[in-house]
């Protein structure tokens, strides 16, 4: 009973992750550390299809196993962080909101900044 859940909710966190690639205030590392975690529990090939991936799947293994990030995979991040959130900040009306977006995206920054650098070459 346990399994197909972790099937559906790891479904569902990767369907999000996907959506956080597109919405800039919309996260995509937590929901693909989630379903990376669901399907490990409940299907090691759905886990190692996630870790295949031409664009999670190096990222997520840097992150789980080598708890780092490579210099351009730190450069992708932080590109896509600040371009979607200069997106939403921009088009946002309310200026509490874009406050604190901005905060979201300078905390998000110093976390990647702080991250460990990985050599690219063992990626």
């Amino acid at each position: 009973m346990l399994r197909p859940f972790l099937l559906v909710l790891g479904g569902v966190s990767l369907g999000f992750a996907v959506i956080g690639v597109v919405l800039p205030v919309f996260p995509t590392v937590p929901f693909l550390l989630l379903s990376l975690w669901c399907f490990s529990h409940a299907s090691p090939r759905m886990q190692q299809w996630l870790l295949a991936q031409r664009h999670f799947g190096p990222t997520l293994d840097n992150l789980i196993h080598r708890r780092g990030l490579t210099q351009r995979q730190l450069f992708h991040c932080l590109v896509g962080k600040w371009f979607g959130m200069g997106l939403a900040i921009y088009f946002v009306p309310v200026w509490y909101v874009k406050v604190a977006l901005l905060a979201i995206a300078m905390v998000v920054t110093l976390f990647l900044l702080r991250m460990p650098r990985l050599s690219d070459e063992t990626n």
